[in-house]
């Protein structure tokens, strides 16, 4: 709702909320969702300066758990681009990618479980590669 006003908009919106009776409850809702939002953006950046370089920079991050994440990369080499996803475990990246987001977060799982050979194992086992081209319709 907010991201369609304008600025003074905005404020207007605000100073009204504030004089109704149920405006610092709502007030408050606001400023915990805000507050979580910017927590979440902190530890993005955070995990996104261990990929970006000068051939990587990150398009999005995915917070797992506390130490586990995944990140989508564009990857430039050669005047080309490609997407590529890295682990990030107990904050140290992977220097593995993967070209999905499954498989880099199986082997995520599986670096942080001590189990670093059976990544590409599991995601055959589980015939994954069968449900990567489907789409919503087909399934």
């Amino acid at each position: 709702m907010l991201k369609d006003l304008s600025f003074e908009e905005i404020s207007k919106f605000f100073e009204e909320l504030a004089t109704k009776d149920t405006g610092r409850f709502q007030l408050s809702r606001i400023y915990g969702m805000a507050k979580t939002f910017l927590e979440q953006r902190e530890k993005e950046e955070e995990i996104e300066k261990l990929i970006v370089n000068d051939y990587r920079s990150a398009v999005n991050t995915t917070i797992i758990s506390e130490d586990l994440a995944v990140v989508e990369v564009e990857v430039r080499l050669n005047k080309t681009k490609e997407i590529a996803f890295y682990p990030v475990v107990d904050n140290k990246l992977i220097k593995e990618s993967r070209n999905t987001f499954d498989e880099a977060l199986l082997l995520g799982f599986c670096k942080k479980y001590n189990n670093e050979k059976y990544d590409s194992a599991i995601f055959n086992m589980l015939r994954m590669d069968l449900y990567m081209n489907r789409t919503v319709d087909e399934s």
